[in-house]
């Protein structure tokens, strides 16, 4: 995606970001809230690094 792309370079960041639109890997990585504490939100990603 052109804004992770730019944020990188902005940062100079040595490594690729991950854009999850559909949950996908959130789900694959158990890093997702079914139901987000605060709001009452569904299907909130939690704030995760993976190295």
């Amino acid at each position: 995606m052109f804004t992770l792309g730019k944020f990188r370079e902005e940062q100079k960041l040595p490594f690729d970001l991950l854009s999850d639109f559909n949950k996908e890997v959130s789900r694959k990585y158990d890093s997702l809230y079914e139901e987000f504490p605060l709001f009452g939100l569904k299907g909130v990603t939690k704030r995760s690094a993976f190295v």
